[in-house]
Parts: C-alpha cells; structure tokens; sequence
C-alpha cells in the first residue's frame, strides 16, 4: 500500500483545527487565519421534506447564516429536493456551485477557494449498508478538491450513516473504501471522511476506521464527544476522521461544534429556522511545504528541493532559480508559472543532450507548460524538451522569455499564444507536433482585436502536421522553417529576417508564406526571387532527413552528432549572406564578417566562412594534428585539447616540458603575399618561460606570464615559408600552468 505522505517530505499540511475560546454575538464565527479554507459538515434535516415546509424567507436565512461560517465547502446531508438546495445556492452568491449526489448529499463550494476536480456517488456496493435504515438512498459520495492558487488536491467523502458504532457494517465498508483509494495513489492520499455518523453517545466511533492506523477520529474541541445534537441525550450528528497521513502532521487535532447560543438563540430558536442538528466545522492548512529531501528540482536560492515542478513554483518566490535534473517529469496536471517572475530550467541549456534528458511530458488533454498569469520577460523556461500534451505550451495574455527548448510531439501545437500574448522565443526546435509548430489566432472582442506579436529567434520550427508559424504578428530572425507539412509560414504579418523558408508543403511559394503585411529581408525563401537581399536557393542542410538543419561548408560544420567540426564537399549559399547590420560577433572564426542565414547564424554553430575561396586557417577542431602536414619536436610534443580553447571545442597546447627544455609545433606552406593571424594564450614564468613565434627563421615575437587568448597578425610574403611556435623553458623555476596555447591561425595560402 502506498503510504499517504512521504516521510522524507518537511510538509507543514495540518487540518488546523480552531481551539481558541469563542466570542458570542457578532464575532462568531471567527474567520479562518490566514492560509486555511474552513470545511463544514452539516445534516440540515430533511431539506425539502422537513414540516413545516421551510419558507422561502427561512431557505434565505439559512444562506446568509452558512456565509457567516467564512467557509470554503459544505458537506450536507438529508439534501432530498435539489430545487431547495439550489435556492440556497443562489442565496449565497455567484461564486458559490453545488455537486448534489442524488437525494441524500451535496457539496456546496466557493469556487474562488476551491476547484472540484472530481466527484461521483459510491454506487459500487456489492451489500448496501444502508437497507437498515428508512432511506435506501443513502450512497455516499465522494469529491477531491484543491485549494486555488495551491497544488494539493485532498478526497472528502461525505456519509450518512445508520449507527455509527463498533461492529458495523458501514465502518468496514468506510475502512475498505478508504484502502481503496489509497492503493490507487495519486495525489489525493489526503483523505477526510465526514458526515452524519449517528454515534450513540458515549459510544466510540467505528473501531474498524482507526484499525491499523487507517484513519483516526478527530474530537470536538468544545465538546464532550456526545453533545454536537441540539438534544444532548440524542445521537451526536457530524464528525471527522482523517487519513493518518493528516494526523501526525496535526499538532492540535480537533473539530469545531457550532451552537445556537453562539448566535444568541435557544435551540428552539435555532431548530425551527436551521436544523435540528449542529454543523461542525474544521480549518484545513493551504500553507503547506511541498519540499523533499532528496528531489530532483532544487530552489538554487533557498535549498530546497521537490519532486514535482508546480510544487517548487508554489513555494517560489519572486526572481528564484529552479533547476532541475535531467529526467522525465510526468505532469499530473499542467506546469503553470503562476504569473510568477522566475527562472525554470535544466541544469545545462546550452547542452543539447542535456535538453534531450530533461522531459516535462503530460498524458492529459492540457497544455504541458502553461502561462496565463501576465508573465514578462522575466519569467523564464529553458533548457527542456516538452512533449504529450494538447499543446507543448501555452500562453494568454503573457510574455516569457523560451530559450533552448525542444517543443515536439504535442498533440495539437507546439506553441499556442493567444489574448495578446509576446513571448520572446529563442535557440528553441519546435518540430513533430501534429498541428502547426506556433499558432497565434487573434482574440476577438467586439470590434476590438487582441493580436500576437513574439519575438522568434534562432529556432527551428520543422516537420510538423500543419504550418511551420500561423497568424499572428512575428517578428523571426535567424530561424529555419522547413518540411511543415502544409505550409511555412501562413495567413501570417510576418516579419522575416536572416531565415531560412524552404521544403514546405507542395514547395510552391504560397506554401512557403501566406499573409497580409509580409516583410521579408536577407532570407533564403523558396520560389520568392532576389530582392531585400533575400535569395532563392536550396539551403544545402547538413541532414534535413534526419533533422540536422546545420549548414553544409566546406570550411566546416558542426556535427552534432560526432561532437566535430566536419568539412563537406559543398559551401551552402546562405553563409556570409544575412543582413549587414546583424551582429556576427558569436560566429566561430573565419566568418567572413557577416552573418550566416538560418537558426544558426550568429551562434558558436554557425558554419564556416572560405577566406578567399581558399580553405586557410587551423582550428583543431579534428582533435588531432591531421588538417596539414604539422611537425611535432622538441623535449615534449604539442597535443590537442579541449579544455581551453578561444573558440569552437579545441585547441593546441605545448607539451609537458622541464628546465631547459623545448615544446615545438612547424608547419610548412605554399603562401600568397599577406598576412597570418592566430590565436594564443600563456601561462608562465615572467619573461624566462615563454612562447615565440617564427616565420623563415626569424623570432617574430614572443610572451610570457599571464595573458588570456589574444590575436595576433604578421605580414607574409608569397612563396614557400616555415612557421614555427616554441614553448622553451629556462635552466629553473615555474609558474602558472607552465604552458603555451594556440587557436584559430589563418594562413595566406596561394
């Protein structure tokens, strides 16, 4: 049997339960504190049947004395005309709803207090137990509930019972139900049992509902046990017993008979207007800590730890950081922010595999990720893939930052923005999900139109069941939209720059961009000719089929699945094309001073740039010394490493060498007239210990101590010339790493 709160857990949920003295008149009753919902169970004796009929002035009046209870739910018996409940209802206010479970139960709920997430009538009863008594109507039923704005879900079951004494058939079936529910785990092991118990008084409750540390009966608090009926030598009518979960986290457990002489009346007074019975209420804690000792998503501010995402947001404040480790995160619901400003993410977005481990999935018909609460740009979700719902996420009336996200798989869109929603997306792959990948329909009020205006950037948004980006007002830079199934980008005021548009739908031109307002510049758009800087040709992807959108050079590309920078046969048309204005500053160098097309351009993964349609430089980005005819000598050989490099994943670092000792690197080339320029960085002894670079022979320059990665150029004349870089060591002493590094040397060839 699964057990009902996890002890590792630090939970603060109590049903804190009111045992202070009592005002009489007016300041009774006294409102829950701060964090509570107050519950009450409440036999009103035969609503509808009672003689005399109570009027409708009396049905009033009973609704304006419940609202002075401050309560979140009534659980009420002997409800037999549902038209008088309704009445009731209505009494109370429009935030108030009604579950009437057939003739006998009801639970009336402030919805802006709580959420019905589930509720039927127990009618599966193989031996009713209720045949005993006078009404054979007696099912009980059962509702979970959970606190708005919380994410603990907690089962009431409200019952009537025949004889609520040892050795009935109504607490065995009770204990067996509760057992039940317990074994279906969940997040509703929070179980309270209330109602009509008809306890003789004196008499203990079922014997069968504590056995085993089941349940346990919570006393009254201003009571002796026998007095919660209006004639104290009758039955006592409401009780409530509480999964023992609940219990030993109850430092003061107790329940809260309710009296005529709180009000001033007699009980004659009270019974001809009310009910012969007493309701009794109870405070349940929303407050609660849903930190565990050992989750898997820690609150890097505070220390925390939890188990599931909405959890960690609950107890969130304004500006933390949640990171969470890699893992698949089943949502029982939906990952709502909360109009929170915060940061959810992965514990390394920058790393794709990374973003592959770390799965926020949902097998319901909701969004997986949801912001609806007036969220900026600074809240925040990064590093996830997010896949199962009817849409990956969803948006209203919100504008978060999404970075590094893989949306895919979601049953509908990947993204649904809507109500005037502006997020800012960027270095996301929104691919696979079977409606478009973005959709951004207007919302509509009267005359007035709510649009969309996010911000897309660096993203892939391919190979999905509809559009690539539909409606809306984007604004899309650096993005490649490709092999969506009906169309690129449609019906849409699109802003288009630095982007890739190509392979949609029939490969048409209006299946690559439809809509009204459309601006595109300096993008590789299928079938839309030369103007704007854009161009119309096929992009030369790495392999599209396999969903690597990487732009074939034969300079180099990055290879994400060998972790390698790889040189193919063909240069795609869309490098060094992007806009003149667009920064290229984070390309890997040779980038020919202008950004590439495409979701990589302007990126570490943007593909390499010809220097003069001449492949001239060393990056070491094959991890060894194969791209020309290097010559290693000296006391100790040069390697290549990956720990220090100035750009890309390597770089070379002299070998491990002594007092009076050499490290040499040489390499030999046919040159045209002009200048080579390189990377270095060393950390050594000052001025004795150093690097020094030749051309021919002849010291060019050298360094020594601490200097970062700093590029440096000489001039070369045509013809065939020697460069030489040594690390050499003096007859004593070290400092520093003792080591010389180089990167990124761009070589004049002929």
């Amino acid at each position: 049997m699964k057990r009902f709160i996890s002890l590792n857990k630090c939970v603060t949920v109590a049903i804190i339960l009111v045992f202070a003295s009592v005002c009489i008149g007016q300041d009774f009753p006294y409102p829950p504190t701060e964090g509570q919902i107050r519950i009450v169970s409440w036999n009103i004796e035969k609503l509808g049947q009672r003689e005399p009929l109570r009027t409708s002035q009396q049905l009033s009046d009973l609704a304006q004395r419940m609202l002075t209870f401050e309560a979140a739910i009534f659980a009420l018996q002997e409800i037999f005309t549902p038209s008088k409940l309704e009445t009731i209802r209505s009494h109370m206010g429009s935030s108030w709803r009604a579950y009437c479970g057939g003739e006998e139960y009801a639970f009336l709920y402030d919805e802006t207090k709580v959420e019905l997430l589930s509720a039927n009538a127990i009618t599966n009863l193989s031996n009713p137990p209720y045949t005993v008594y006078p009404y054979d109507s007696r099912r009980p039923i059962t509702v979970v509930f959970r606190p708005i704005g919380g994410v603990w879900p907690f089962r009431l079951i409200d019952i009537h019972c025949a004889t609520g004494q040892t050795g009935s058939q109504e607490g065995t079936w009770l204990r067996s139900k509760v057992i039940e529910y317990l074994e279906d785990g969940g997040e509703t092991d929070q179980i309270i049992i209330l109602g009509d118990y008809n306890a003789w008084p004196g008499k203990p409750l079922f014997d069968e509902l504590v056995e085993g540390n089941i349940l346990s009966t919570l006393p009254h608090e201003n009571g002796d046990n026998t007095s919660s009926h209006l004639d104290t030598t009758w039955w006592p009518a409401d009780w409530f017993c509480v999964t023992e979960a609940l219990k030993d986290r109850v430092p003061k457990r107790s329940t809260f008979v309710i009296r005529w002489e709180h009000y001033g009346e007699t009980n004659v007074e009270f019974e001809a207007t009310y009910s012969d019975h007493l309701p009794v209420f109870a405070d349940l804690a929303v407050d609660i800590s849903f930190a565990t000792e050992n989750g898997s998503i820690e609150n890097v501010n505070n220390g925390s730890r939890y188990d599931h995402f909405r959890h960690a947001i609950l107890e969130a404040q304004e500006g933390d950081l949640i990171v969470a480790a890699p893992g698949i995160y089943s949502n029982f619901d939906n990952l709502d922010f909360k109009g929170k400003q915060l940061t959810l993410r992965s514990i390394d977005p920058n790393d794709p595999a990374v973003v592959a481990a770390t799965v926020i999935s949902s097998d319901s018909l909701n969004a997986v990720v949801t912001f609806s609460g007036g969220e900026d740009s600074n809240s925040v979700l990064s590093g996830f893939t997010i896949t199962g719902g009817l849409n990956g996420i969803y948006c209203y009336d919100a504008s978060p930052t999404i970075t590094n996200c893989i949306i895919k798989s979601n049953y509908e869109a990947g993204m649904f923005l809507y109500g005037g929603s502006n997020p800012k997306i960027y270095q996301c792959n929104i691919i696979a999900n079977a409606g478009s990948g973005i959709e951004l329909p207007d919302q509509i009020f009267g005359r007035r139109r709510e649009r969309n205006y996010p911000e897309i950037s660096n993203c892939i948004v391919a190979a999905n069941g509809l559009y690539g980006i539909a409606e809306g007002l984007p604004t899309i830079t650096n993005c490649t939209i490709c092999d969506n199934i009906e169309g690129g980008i449609s019906n849409s005021s699109a802003t288009l720059t630095n982007s890739i548009v190509y392979f949609n739908g029939d490969g048409s031109v209006a299946a690559q961009i439809t809509g009204d307002e459309v601006t595109i510049t300096y993008s590789d758009v299928q079938g839309i000719g030369q103007d704007g800087g854009n161009i119309d040709a096929d992009p030369l992807f790495a392999d599209k089929t396999n969903g690597d959108y990487h732009l074939m050079s034969q300079a180099g590309r990055w290879d994400p699945y060998s972790q390698l920078w790889i040189k193919d046969p063909l240069t795609s048309p869309c490098i060094d094309v992007g806009s003149p204005d667009s920064d290229c500053f984070w390309e890997p160098f040779s980038n020919g001073g202008c950004i590439n097309m495409g979701a990589y351009g302007g990126t570490q993964q943007a593909s390499r740039s010809l220097i003069d349609g001449k492949i001239g430089w060393e990056d070491f980005e094959t991890r060894d010394f194969s791209s020309f005819n290097w010559e290693l000598s000296g006391d100790a050989d040069w390697e290549v490493v990956s720990d220090e490099h100035n750009s890309g994943n390597s770089c070379a670092k002299s070998g491990l060498i002594f007092d009076n000792q050499t490290s040499s690197l040489e390499l030999t080339l046919n040159c045209a007239a002009g200048n080579i320029s390189f990377y270095y960085k060393v950390s050594s002894e000052r001025l004795f210990d150093k690097l020094i670079f030749f051309i021919d022979g002849l010291e060019q320059g050298q360094w020594s101590y601490e200097q970062d990665w700093t590029r440096v150029t000489f001039p070369v004349e045509a013809g065939s010339r020697v460069f030489k870089w040594d690390y050499v060591k003096d007859e004593s002493e070290s400092s520093g790493q003792d080591s010389a590094w180089l990167d990124d040397i761009v070589f004049p060839l002929n």
